[in-house]
């Protein structure tokens, strides 16, 4: 995004994160239905962590490959300004994860695997959105979160945030019977449009 923001846009979709990731790692960069990138990406990363929890005699995954204290959101509003992020550093409710991409893309070039850097992405975005979401819970005396959307069908980030809410001591609310995607959408709009009309 250039500095000017000429030719860019302030998305809040997750999908075209995804995509890119999955793209510089190698995993998938061209796509032939909507979320294979994203799917692949999962599938990597949920295989490296298999493998790694096979060699581990502990189970667990190597705590220094996966630090992800630098991306979390108390610490990214001041990484921005210093780091050239393209968000406006005086917004306390984003997450910059152009600074993640670009982690994620020297890491990929220093040669680190794409299964770990897969499932690194997972993590971090994972705790960048946890760390968030206390600050909101803080600040605004809420202990629900609610996660929706399309990015909520990856079973992986899902996990993995849930775990981290819970453990935080919020109560996590997520899709059982409506998918969180447009199929959820839709059925939102039609009972809208139900509740519109005279019957």
């Amino acid at each position: 995004l250039h500095k000017n923001r000429f030719n860019g846009v302030i998305s809040t979709s997750m999908g075209r994160l995804f995509d890119a990731v999955s793209a510089v790692l190698g995993i998938c960069r061209q796509s032939t239905f909507e979320g294979q990138a994203a799917q692949a990406l999962q599938g990597v990363a949920e295989a490296w962590l298999a493998t790694q929890s096979q060699n581990d005699e502990t189970g667990a995954v190597k705590a220094e490959m996966l630090k992800t204290e630098n991306l979390k959101a108390d610490s990214c509003l001041q990484m921005t300004a210093k780091s050239g992020s393209a968000q406006d550093a005086a917004s306390p409710y984003f997450l910059p994860t152009d600074i993640l991409f670009r982690e994620i893309l020297q890491r990929k070039l220093n040669g680190e695997a794409a299964g770990a850097l897969a499932y690194y992405f997972h993590q971090a975005l994972a705790d960048m959105t946890v760390a968030l979401c206390g600050r909101l819970a803080e600040e605004n005396g809420i202990r629900k979160v609610a996660l929706s959307g399309g990015v909520f069908q990856n079973t992986l980030l899902l996990g993995l945030m849930k775990d981290r809410l819970t453990e935080n001591g919020l109560e996590v609310l997520h899709h059982h019977l409506i998918p969180p995607n447009d199929g959820g959408l839709s059925l939102g709009q039609a009972l809208y449009g139900l509740g519109q009309m005279d019957l």
